[in-house]
């Protein structure tokens, strides 16, 4: 059996080295349309690879498949994938939009192999914490949260042309809006369904883009919680951060700079009115998030479990995402 990985970018290569250190049996395949690029990663990991998926599907018994492609070709990949019957991960996002998804759920209900949305930030100590707090109701009834994500787009990629990224093209899929698909996700994760969205966005930096770099948005979820989102492409020390307001207290995540990260992790207590650190690191390593995430579709592979993120649920958030945007044009609130 075999693991196809198709894409040899960053994210591609991430998937590769991860798959090799947790040790899986299969034999690892790469498809890679640049023949440069796929001549240097399948020299440097001693692998086979081809120019196109249909070449290794002929040669090879896929047992399952990594779309690490730009978001405008997940979905016609996901077709010709589903014709091979077998295990699919998708990179973030699912789709640009939800009505290309409609075009293809059909083919997808009844398919009985996994398919599973990248989502590596719900493996992230301060989100875990986050929704366990939560769920175990240790900060009460919760009234809101808010949630950020700035990051400067030049300093994404060492040594490479950012306006060369998916990011920085709104045919790819770029954008802040789709780009930081990280926050809503987990927001709809700890607090569940969104009925209703606002949202504001722009373009207001000097990096030449043709797609937003900065975005405001709150998400109205259906328990009567909301949560506010603020994403940019601008902020030149990185920073990831939540904190979520319940009657009982105050539990903030907040994550600093890249490769590594600064972590604190805390909780007011109103009964005792005092501030308790409940994770704290100066060194994490965000690769440990990709590999646990790597490790849960593995292991819902091998044990026949449910795995998270699927393709109905990640197609609810991509209908989020664009009421997100149609609400940025319009300057209302639009339901989901």
């Amino acid at each position: 059996m075999t693991i196809l990985i198709i894409g040899a970018g960053s994210i591609g290569q991430r998937h590769l080295i991860n798959i090799k250190k947790i040790k899986r049996k299969e034999e690892i395949i790469l498809v890679e349309k640049n023949n440069l690029v796929r001549k240097r990663i399948s020299d440097e990991h001693s692998i086979t690879s081809y120019s196109t998926i249909e070449k290794a599907l002929i040669k090879h018994n896929i047992s399952s498949a990594f779309i690490c492609t730009p978001s405008n070709m997940h979905l016609k990949q996901l077709k010709t994938l589903i014709k091979a019957k077998c295990h699919i991960f998708i990179e973030k996002p699912l789709s640009l939009n939800f009505s290309e998804i409609k075009k293809i759920e059909k083919k997808i209900l009844g398919y009985r192999y996994l398919i599973m949305v990248a989502c590596n930030l719900r493996f992230h100590p301060g989100v875990l914490k986050l929704k366990k707090y939560v769920d175990d109701n240790m900060i009460g009834k919760i009234y809101y949260a808010r949630s950020q994500f700035s990051h400067y787009l030049p300093n994404w990629r060492a040594n490479k042309n950012y306006k060369k990224f998916y990011s920085s093209n709104s045919n790819e899929g770029g954008g802040i809006i789709l780009d930081a698909i990280h926050e809503p996700d987990y927001l709809y994760w700890i607090f569940g369904d969104i009925k209703l969205v606002s949202a504001f966005s722009n373009n207001i930096s000097e990096l030449n883009i043709d797609v937003e770099d900065v975005a405001e948005y709150t998400l109205f979820h259906k328990k009567n919680v909301y949560s506010h989102v603020h994403v940019d492409y601008l902020r030149r020390d990185k920073i990831r951060s939540c904190e979520i307001i319940g009657t009982k207290g105050t539990i903030s995540w907040e994550s600093k700079g890249k490769n590594p990260e600064n972590i604190k992790i805390k909780m007011f207590n109103q009964e005792t009115q005092k501030t308790k650190i409940l994770f704290k690191s100066k060194n994490y390593d965000l690769n440990k998030t990709y590999i646990l995430q790597l490790k849960h579709f593995f292991d819902c592979i091998d044990s026949g479990r449910k795995n998270m993120n699927n393709f109905k649920e990640a197609s609810k958030l991509i209908n989020v995402m664009d009421k997100i945007k149609l609400s940025s044009i319009t300057k209302k609130f639009v339901k989901v």
